[in-house]
């Protein structure tokens, strides 16, 4: 599982950021979701169920692990 900053065009409703309860949003001109511990399957739902609103995703980032590299 990793963590995610999901931009997307425009504002959000409550309505709909409280749709991904497993995600924190910040809006200013455009929104940010913001979650961790996010496997792939859960973020395929989230990025199609964007799609079926017709909000358009600006772009994905995952971002680097934070958990230490075991050494060798």
């Amino acid at each position: 599982m990793s963590e995610y900053i999901i931009r997307v065009e425009g504002l959000l409703s409550a309505g709909l950021t409280s749709s991904f309860p497993h995600l924190t949003a910040t809006q200013h001109s455009e929104t940010l979701l913001h979650g961790r511990e996010l496997s792939q399957a859960e973020l395929t739902v989230v990025l199609n169920h964007l799609g079926s609103l017709g909000v358009d995703v600006i772009e994905v980032h995952r971002l680097p692990d934070s958990s230490p590299v075991p050494s060798p």
